[in-house]
């Protein structure tokens, strides 16, 4: 998945919002699902196994924010911070947002 169509899935999810939507009547743009769509119905054509990958691409996206969540906020956070990031910055940033979420889990885990 184009990492435009992850940004545009972790707006959707910040903003607790659907934005899977088609292009653009006005300005003709597609957005990256549609251009991912096209891709698998040219490739796949119109049949069951099209709509399949399809909807299977969009849950394997959706679970990659959900999963790196944490991480995506901690680096919209230092972004919103300091306006510019090193991919240093960034690295260290995740790493941080990871240890913290997998530490969290574990005491969720635990606590069950």
């Amino acid at each position: 998945m184009p990492v435009p169509a992850v940004a545009r899935l972790a707006d959707a999810r910040h903003a607790k919002r659907s934005t899977l939507s088609g292009c653009s009547k006005v300005s003709r743009k597609c957005n990256d699902f549609d251009q991912v769509s096209e891709l698998i119905f040219r490739f796949y054509g119109n049949g069951n196994v099209a709509v399949a990958y399809r909807k299977y691409v969009e849950a394997r996206t959706t679970d990659l924010v959900d999963d790196w969540w944490p991480a995506i906020k901690a680096v919209a956070r230092g972004l919103l911070a300091s306006e510019t990031l090193s991919g240093e910055q960034i690295g260290e940033i995740i790493l941080e947002a990871r240890r913290r979420d997998i530490a969290r889990r574990g005491r969720l885990k635990a606590a069950t």
